[in-house]
């Protein structure tokens, strides 16, 4: 059995930090958080998440159903990575509009002027578990396969 903090803190051990993060289980995670997908984004792209005040991600949180959010920037690092959780539609879901959001051009500070073309090319990376490549992979590659077929138009690469 785990202590609780307050369990821990009473039989002598140090209080926690308010900003340590509390481990969960697996069956802790409630059922429509099962779906968890995390995709690495270009640090100079996550203004077109983000939005202005925020708008645009809660506006895709809301428009998928998923929770969607960004990793916190660090100074030096070219990418952050956004995490999205729900059900497997809603992940879908908010996975699209975070590549669509990803292509948009850059606008002025009046949100009137487009400031940069659109990429012509965006790369989604997911970010996935090694104890899961296989499901993605299929046996004999076959899913990688299919996927390959089905999208001709996008590049799919695994690596390490």
């Amino acid at each position: 059995r785990r202590m609780s903090a307050e369990e821990a803190t009473e039989a002598g051990a140090p209080a926690p930090a308010s900003e340590e993060k509390v481990e969960t289980k697996k069956e802790d995670v409630p059922l429509e958080f099962k779906f968890i997908m995390r995709v690495q984004c270009e640090v100079s792209l996550c203004g077109n998440i983000i939005g202005k005040g925020g708008d645009k991600i809660k506006g895709m949180t809301e428009e998928s159903g998923a929770v969607i959010s960004l990793s916190d920037y660090i100074k030096g690092v070219a990418f952050r990575v956004a995490t999205i959780r729900g059900t497997k539609d809603a992940v879908v879901k908010a996975v699209n509009l975070v590549a669509t959001a990803l292509n948009e051009p850059k606008m002025s500070a009046d949100n009137k002027v487009p400031v940069a073309e659109p990429l012509a090319q965006v790369t989604v990376v997911l970010v996935v578990p090694k104890a899961h490549v296989g499901g993605i992979i299929g046996v004999k590659g076959a899913k990688i396969k299919e996927s390959r077929a089905d999208f001709p138009d996008c590049k799919i690469l695994i690596s390490d």
